[in-house]
């Protein structure tokens, strides 16, 4: 345990960037109550690479042992009788990690094993530094590396699943060779005993034979039948593996506006990152689009070959099919969506007190689907979705809708369950996100201005500060004012004290007035 409480005494910067490589099948809960469990095993034992004939095997018995690792820790803090939620929190995590890897066990060891590498090289950095200057240089030399780490733990997962799928096909074109020899033998059998029952009707002395045949005939046939009963079920599971290797490079690359307006005409693009490479581009395959709502799209996510669940949609969309195209010169095979315009949208019936909540802070998602053909008989789906958009009829609408989604692109977890996003965060990372999207403003619709367009000061910040909390942080300085919680339902639910409008209301409001008005933006960017 002694590398995991190393990392808790790093810096307050690496330590978040630390916790950033945190998924949810991998979680910092687990890391943290089996830290010594996990320190212990050896996870670069030769026995665990690929090559080795037992690797599945004892990666199998890990992902066993650390489920009960798991429910051993939760069973602890449940019988201590305090901290029942990380008892609980504790129970889905073990839960989670035999869903994801219990058939994949080797897919958690080079998630353990990336992580365990990771933690040495920021330890490493953190050791190295000896000034101030080679502690930035480190951190971002951190974030590249911890970029570079995750793209090559999904290379890996993807060259195992790969592997799987050739193996796969390998034994079905054993098991193809097989049946077509027992049905020869079965034709030959068939051909046999009819002539076994000819010969039975001249010469009685036959029958005998004519029974052994029966025989062998009932039990090629059922041998027969067994045999095109396994290749279909493997020709599925080679489908459902190939598809999952394909989804991951089925991507949106223009997104959708998340502030959707019905009957307003939009754009968005899909790509298929590996189309030219598997010469799907020659069957011109056509994507379709839909909208789902927040729960079809988490179902969707967590059974994504679950056919029923894509057909689920809540809303019509013009102009919704387009075929892919092949561009010889940049060798991108995509479909770009010019006229989209979303006609009808229907909303989530609300079953409790507990969902309601207004139309601007209901999410949904673009869902892009589509199929190829590797063989003549075998066809796999695919699909995309888009970043959370909330839908508006009416203009008044947009600034609450645009509250919403910079919430969520700014707070949601990294790959987690659609839409969910924290209830509250600290002063310091809201202030971050208003500074970022006040610049962006200030950027956008420049013209002929050739004035650098400022940001906010500290200055600017601690008096936002004092609007969204009054008298609580009054002579306050900003180091006092970060580590302040604020909660969704004080950003943008709750009038500011004796207004009739939200803080991100005045927020939005202010905003969109420095960047509409010309002398008000130029005495701004001049102070």
């Amino acid at each position: 345990m002694a590398q995991q409480n190393k990392m808790y005494a790093l810096p307050q910067e690496l330590k978040q960037r630390y916790f950033q490589i945190f998924v949810p099948s991998f979680p910092l809960e687990v890391r943290h109550y089996c830290a010594q469990w996990i320190e212990d095993q050896q996870w670069f034992m030769p026995e665990l690479d690929p090559n080795h004939p037992l690797c599945d095997q004892y990666a199998s018995r890990l992902v066993n042992m650390l489920v009960d690792q798991i429910r051993n820790q939760s069973e602890q803090i449940r019988n201590n009788g305090d901290h029942m939620p990380f008892a609980m929190a504790l129970q889905r995590c073990a839960q989670t990690v035999k869903d994801d890897f219990m058939s994949r066990p080797m897919d958690l060891v080079r998630v353990i094993q990336n992580h365990l590498t990771t933690e040495r090289h920021i330890l490493e950095k953190q050791r190295k530094c000896e000034s101030p200057m080679m502690a930035d240089q480190a951190m971002e030399s951190q974030d590249t590396e911890d970029e570079s780490q995750k793209v090559q733990q999904t290379f890996e997962i993807l060259k195992t699943r790969m592997q799987e799928v050739n193996n796969g096909l390998d034994g079905l074109q054993q098991h193809q060779e097989m049946c077509n020899l027992q049905v020869q033998q079965f034709v030959r059998t068939k051909a046999q005993l009819e002539k076994w029952t000819q010969l039975v009707q001249a010469q009685p002395e036959y029958t005998s034979k004519l029974e052994q045949g029966k025989q062998e005939y009932t039990t090629l046939y059922h041998n027969v039948l067994s045999q095109q009963t396994r290749i279909r079920s493997e020709r599925l599971e080679i489908a459902v593996k190939q598809s999952e290797m394909l989804t991951p490079t089925f991507v949106v690359t223009e997104q959708p506006p998340q502030v959707l307006k019905k009957q307003t005409k939009f754009a968005a693009s899909v790509r298929l990152l590996i189309g030219g490479k598997l010469n799907f581009h020659m069957q011109s395959p056509k994507v379709t689009v839909t909208i789902v709502n927040e729960k079809q799209a988490s179902q969707l996510v967590q059974n994504p070959q679950e056919m029923r669940l894509r057909q689920q949609k809540s809303g019509e969309i013009l102009n919704n099919m387009m075929a892919m195209e092949y561009h010889d010169g940049t060798h991108m095979f995509s479909a770009h969506f010019r006229n989209m315009q979303l006609k009808k949208i229907t909303r989530p019936v609300k079953t409790s007190r507990n969902e309601a909540h207004a139309v601007t802070e209901e999410k949904f998602a673009l869902l892009f689907q589509t199929s190829f053909s590797i063989d003549s008989d075998k066809q796999l789906d695919v699909f995309s979705m888009s970043l959370p958009v909330v839908v508006i009829v009416h203009g008044n609408q947009e600034p609450d809708a645009s509250a919403t989604i910079m919430w969520d692109n700014a707070f949601a977890p990294v790959d987690c369950k659609p839409f969910v996003a924290p209830e509250q965060v600290k002063w310091c990372q809201l202030t971050e996100c208003i500074g970022q999207d006040f610049l962006s403003k200030m950027l956008k619709d420049k013209g002929r201005d050739m004035t650098k367009p400022r940001g906010l000061s500290a200055d600017d910040r601690l008096y936002l500060a004092e609007k969204l909390y009054g008298m609580e942080v009054y002579n306050s300085d900003l180091a006092a004012v970060n580590d302040l919680a604020v909660t969704w339902t004080r950003f943008n639910k709750e009038d500011l004290r004796g207004k009739d409008f939200t803080f991100w209301q005045w927020y939005y409001s202010a905003a969109k007035l420095l960047k509409e008005d010309k002398q008000l933006k130029q005495m701004w960017n001049s102070r």
